[in-house]
């Protein structure tokens, strides 16, 4: 038989036990028990208190351990990682002062600290290498030696943007001593100038500097190139993987930014490069550069966006413009046409001849009715034909020029708003929002109807703005960019070269001449409108447009494109010569759908919406815009005397079959280009609907810039066309100017 005992160690122990002592109760039991092995030994639980108080020593050990540990990591920690991050962001927070710094003095002209705040850039970078050799011992490590390579990266990038440094900075003094800024401390405070218009002393401005010498600049960026692109290829060997992680930026995330940044870099560079090649000759680097200059008034619509409104010239040197003269366009007409008696050959043609010749015009067409085709570089083409009469014969008054530019109404309000507040001699303040109004009540007063004289706001104006523009600082760069840009996407500006087929070519390519699109392989639709005879209504009539598209199973398509015009606002007597109610100025307006060439079955209900018993819808093939063309009036009365009348209203509709060569079926997709109306500065509301297959695919946008619409396969996209000035956006969008202090 088993019993069980316990034992000093409280482990219970097997023994035998005389079996007779389980049959019966021996009265000797204590006996026989004690008759046992006298190894075994009966303890107590007192014992249990002496291993308690060694297992907490043993605690006590490792906590001590673990707290000695800890401290050394803490330590290590502090000197190798908290410390270094601590000197390395000392040094970058340097940096980013001293170019700042750099940056202020920069527009002050005086740059006689240059070789200071380069010398503190390098002493930064020297600094941050320095740190870096702290941590040569993760190299032997297994885990660390991604972070070690990564290091010796940094080091490679530090080392050569410190000879980056040391190289170019001879170069660039030099270039900036001969520009006129001051680079040394014996150097004079500023840089005065004889005004070439005026002859009086005017101190130039720093943009001004550098564009006078941007040849040389770019020169200098050319040379240096190679090695800029080569720092951001050792830069993309920085593995985010191995990124330590300090307090709460993530560092891997701007190593990441930094790294796509480095891939596109080699191709922004190329593309900054070519856009700045013709920059020289247009803001007059060297050699003055003299523009035509043709403002449009888009309160009276017209094909190319407004009216002519009025001409005059101006000149660029070294990126700032000097004087600018401008006179109402009827003195350019008036001058032509009957001073001389120049019959310069244009005739109103169409639909606007039908409007003239009824209303407010005649079969001849006038300098300021030129614009009839919404394409700006036409329409400095035509003016610029009217000019040229003039400066033939009267060059004096009509100065010779190098380029044409024109403008409308929306540009000058961009202009000033980034300007405001602009300050104006005899006017005061002059704000976007007024600015119209402004002008509006100047020409239209008493004293300056049927002077020649009648439209010099404008020029007070323009140059009160020329004068404070080119005083604007380096921080305001993206403001100013990002307007001019808008600007030349949606054609509120253009520039046309007649005399130089290279920079004709580039203008065009970048869509500064505003030029519609004579080739695109696809579907192509452009509205035009020109109204005529109806006072600046256009400042408050809008119109969208929708166009439905229908792809049979064969892949023919079909369309249908519905205009629709509304006039909400309601007269009020300042409105006085712009906003008829006697019924002689009502809304009229020249209506075109530009269409591919070969496009069939042409269906519109022009005539309904003419006004015109005797006038029908027209189609053809147009010479100059290459396009087919359904060509129409449009007329209602655009009166609105109170706000229960209800709001006058008018639409177009015209339907055509596209040419065979754009099937459906055969091309795989179907792409529609749409071409903004210039000076519609407000934006069309456009809708596009595609019905194929049974389904139907809708997409709605703002016309702000041209647009090319794609479907393929029930997925419809739409996108901007001519991209080819995004790059500086988005480029500006890369610059921390939130970090760029120069007050």
């Amino acid at each position: 038989m088993k019993t069980f005992k316990f034992t000093k160690n409280k482990k219970i122990e097997e023994t035998t036990v005389n079996p007779t002592l389980t049959n019966s109760f021996s009265p000797n039991l204590g006996n026989e028990l004690s008759s046992l092995d006298s190894k075994t030994k009966y303890v107590s639980f007192k014992s249990e208190t002496k291993p308690k108080r060694k297992r907490g020593r043993k605690l006590l050990i490792v906590l001590s351990i673990l707290f000695v540990l800890t401290a050394i990591l803490g330590v290590l920690a502090y000197n190798y990682v908290y410390m270094p991050y601590t000197r390395i962001k000392k040094s970058v927070d340097d940096i980013q002062v001293n170019a700042s710094s750099l940056l202020a003095d920069f527009d002050n002209k005086d740059l006689s600290k240059i070789d200071t705040y380069f010398a503190n850039i390098k002493t930064d970078l020297n600094n941050v290498n320095s740190e870096i050799d702290r941590f040569e011992f993760l190299e032997n490590l297994e885990y660390t030696k991604g972070y070690y390579d990564n290091f010796q990266v940094m080091r490679t990038v530090l080392d050569k943007t410190s000879n980056l440094l040391d190289s170019t900075l001879p170069d660039l003094k030099n270039l900036l001593k001969i520009t006129g800024f001051k680079t040394e401390k014996s150097d004079p405070n500023t840089v005065i100038v004889l005004d070439p218009e005026t002859g009086e002393k005017k101190e130039d401005s720093a943009f001004s500097l550098v564009m006078k010498e941007l040849p040389q600049y770019l020169a200098l960026y050319s040379k240096i190139e190679p090695q800029v692109i080569d720092i951001f290829n050792e830069v993309k060997k920085i593995d985010p993987n191995y990124v330590p992680q300090i307090g709460g930026t993530n560092y891997a995330e701007i190593i990441k930014e930094v790294d796509d940044f480095s891939t596109k870099f080699p191709s922004i560079s190329k593309q900054t490069m070519d856009f700045l090649s013709h920059m020289p000759e247009i803001i007059g680097s060297n050699d003055p550069a003299t523009y035509l200059v043709i403002l449009q008034n888009e309160t009276e619509m017209r094909a190319s966006g407004g009216l002519l409104s009025a001409f005059g010239t101006l000149t660029m040197s070294n990126g700032e413009i000097g004087d600018i003269n401008l006179e109402d366009m009827w003195n350019l007409e008036t001058h032509v046409s009957y001073d001389l008696g120049v019959d310069v050959g244009y005739r109103n043609i169409y639909g606007q001849l039908v409007l003239m010749e009824r209303g407010c015009g005649a079969y001849y067409l006038r300098a300021q009715d030129a614009g009839i085709y919404p394409d700006l570089k036409l329409t400095m083409q035509m003016l610029a034909d009217y000019y040229n009469v003039a400066n033939y014969y009267s060059p004096a008054d009509f100065p010779s020029y190098n380029y044409v530019l024109i403008i409308n109404n929306h540009f000058a309000e961009t202009l000033i708003d980034l300007l405001d507040p602009l300050e104006v001699e005899g006017f005061g303040t002059v704000t976007s929002d007024k600015l119209y109004d402004l002008i509006k009540s100047q020409t239209d007063s008493v004293e300056n109807r049927g002077s020649k004289e009648r439209k010099s706001i404008i020029k007070d104006i323009a140059n009160a703005a020329k004068k404070k523009l080119f005083e604007f600082k380096i921080a305001d760069l993206a403001r100013l960019i990002n307007a001019m840009v808008g600007s030349i996407q949606a054609k509120d500006i253009g520039i046309y070269a007649p005399n130089d087929s290279s920079l004709e070519a580039y203008l065009e390519k970048y869509g500064f001449s505003g030029e519609t699109a004579k080739t695109f392989e696809g579907d192509y639709f452009q509205l035009s409108e020109a109204q005529n005879c109806a006072l600046k209504i256009n400042r408050w009539l809008r119109n969208d447009v929708t166009q439905t598209v229908n792809i049979d199973d064969n892949g023919n398509i079909s369309k249908s494109v519905y205009t629709h015009w509304v006039q909400p606002e309601i007269y009020q007597d300042s409105y006085l010569d712009q906003y008829d109610m006697s019924g002689r100025f009502t809304y009229r307006a020249w209506v075109r759908y530009f269409m591919p060439t070969g496009s069939t079955n042409v269906v519109s209900d022009g005539y309904n919406n003419s006004g015109y018993l005797y006038y029908y819808p027209d189609e053809y093939q147009d010479a100059q815009m290459q396009k087919y063309v359904s060509d129409n009036i449009i007329q209602f009365d655009s009166r609105r005397g109170s706000a229960e009348a209800p709001i006058p209203e008018s639409q177009l509709n015209v339907s055509y079959n596209l040419p065979d060569n754009l099937n459906y079926n055969a091309t795989g997709s179907y792409k529609l280009l749409i071409q903004k109306h210039p000076g519609k500065s407000w934006g069309e509301k456009n809708t596009v609907i595609i019905n194929h297959e049974g389904q139907e695919y809708k997409v709605e946008f703002i016309l702000d810039r041209d647009k090319v619409i794609t479907y393929r396969d029930g997925i419809i996209s739409v996108d901007n066309y001519n991209k080819s000035l995004d790059f500086i956006i988005n480029l500006v969008n890369e610059v921390p100017w939130d970090k760029i202090n120069t007050d």
